[in-house]
């Protein structure tokens, strides 16, 4: 069963989606209507060239540019209360039509020969004001009910009584806001001047927990994050964010996770059947090797990769247990250890199977990552996901890699994948976390590929 906040993000996440629908219905709906020749009782009109093809690619293009009109506007936010929406949707449909006038016109002869009709557009145009207005006069209210129902929770805490005192009456008036005093909540907001060390340590804890984090006064940036003004109705505030996208980034990466993890799936499954069946050659079952790993919001799951290490010197209760155990332990405190604290390296492991180091070699083992992917656990890109013990030993800066999802592979192992000491690691993963974008994930992934076929 669906949580009430995850009930409010579908209710967002649909709002483009029915847009796109209303501009494709409308554009369809005026081309049958150009059509007519009885619009003006007793007068026949000359049936005129529309062509259908044309124009519902046109209407395609209006519908993707709609959609990147709004994401720039910020009429698709998913997590804050709604504010000014309507005003920030007028000024979206009138950039919206004056760019679908200009390119029915400028590219009149180039794409769209026989060119795209002034009345559908007209009519698509005033169309499309009224019917969206309906559908999101009627979802608005509906989402306002659900924020009334299940109020966004806040943690307010500040070192400035009068300040503070003022704000916390300012919220007591809004029903879509409720005050609570653990830091369970949705939102964090402090008030007041703080050393930057309080503050940076409140904000990575946000950051970490899932929270949105804001901040009332004066005080000065924070180190790895961006301040942006924002509204949390009723007060103004600077808002720290990891990075620009945010929630959009969030949205879009999930999507592009699901496609492209399910497309591998299905394609690379007769390659995994053939890796499944040389493990079992090798050495014995389980052909699996899972264990726990810590993800985003320091939340545990289950990792998945092919085994290659012999059964019984592999760590768990459905492995090897206390004797792989020791041995682990004898090993990282041994010379073969080449990697530096919290991370291990063992050079030359000798619980590691013929064919597991060629799959360790080629990455061939991380395939079945693809299903931690496709359920949600982990990402294509993000920082590597580490084991409760390792993150344990996690520096505060350190422990930032935490608010994102654990990737199959990182900006870090394009300059060494595990050959780099820890900290360097972190150090481009926290670059990775505040410059990341589509574009920057599909450099990743190209160079990790490149990374792989060089044997490096």
């Amino acid at each position: 069963m669906l949580n009430p906040k995850n009930t409010l993000l579908i209710i967002r996440l649909l709002r483009p989606f029915f847009h796109g629908l209303i501009i494709l219905w409308l554009f369809w709906w005026a081309i049958l209507l150009r059509r007519s020749t009885d619009l003006i009782p007793g007068v026949q009109l000359r049936i005129p060239v529309v062509d259908s093809t044309e124009t519902m690619l046109f209407a395609l293009i209006a519908v993707v540019l709609f959609f990147v009109i709004g994401l720039s506007k910020e009429i698709y936010e998913l997590q804050k209360p709604l504010h000014a929406y309507y005003k920030k949707f007028m000024e979206t449909r009138f950039r919206w039509i004056m760019l679908l006038f200009a390119i029915a016109y400028l590219w009149f002869w180039y794409v769209f020969v026989s060119g795209i009709s002034r009345f559908i557009l007209v009519r698509s145009g005033v169309g499309f004001l009224l019917l969206a207005t309906l559908f999101d006069r009627v979802r608005n209210t509906l989402n306002t009910q659900a924020e009334k129902n299940h109020p966004y929770t806040i943690h307010l805490t500040g070192n400035e009584t009068n300040l503070l005192d003022d704000v916390r009456k300012n919220f007591l008036l809004y029903e879509i806001y409720q005050l609570i005093q653990t830091h369970d909540a949705d939102i964090l907001l402090v008030v007041g001047n703080h050393t930057r060390q309080q503050l940076q340590k409140l904000a990575d804890q946000a950051r970490i927990s899932g929270q949105s984090f804001y901040h009332i006064s004066s005080q000065m940036d924070l180190e790895d994050l961006i301040s942006i003004p924002a509204r949390v109705w009723p007060v103004m505030a600077m808002e720290y964010k990891a990075s620009p996208l945010e929630w959009r980034w969030k949205v879009i990466k999930r999507m592009f996770d699901f496609i492209v993890s399910g497309s591998a799936i299905l394609i690379l499954s007769p390659l995994m059947l053939l890796i499944a069946v040389g493990i079992k050659l090798d050495s014995t079952w389980p052909i699996l090797y899972r264990h726990t790993r810590v993800g985003k919001n320091s939340k545990h799951f289950l990792f998945s990769k092919f085994r290659t290490m012999f059964t019984h010197l592999s760590v768990g209760e459905e492995y090897g247990w206390a004797e792989a155990l020791q041995l682990k332990k004898d090993l990282m405190a041994s010379d073969a250890n080449i990697r530096k604290w919290p991370l291990q390296k063992i050079e030359h492991d000798p619980r590691v199977t013929r064919f597991g180091r060629f799959l360790r070699k080629t990455s061939l083992d991380e395939l079945p990552n693809l299903f931690n992917v496709f359920v949600g656990n982990m990402s294509l890109v993000g920082p590597r996901p580490h084991e409760p013990f390792e993150v344990a030993r996690y520096e505060d800066r350190q422990k930032r890699l935490l608010a994102l999802k654990p990737g199959m592979t990182g900006y870090a192992q394009l300059f060494g994948r595990d050959q780099l000491p820890f900290a360097e690691e972190a150090k481009l993963d926290l670059y990775y976390t505040q410059n990341r974008s589509i574009f920057l994930d599909l450099y990743v992934l190209v160079g990790t590929i490149k990374v792989v076929f060089k044997g490096r």
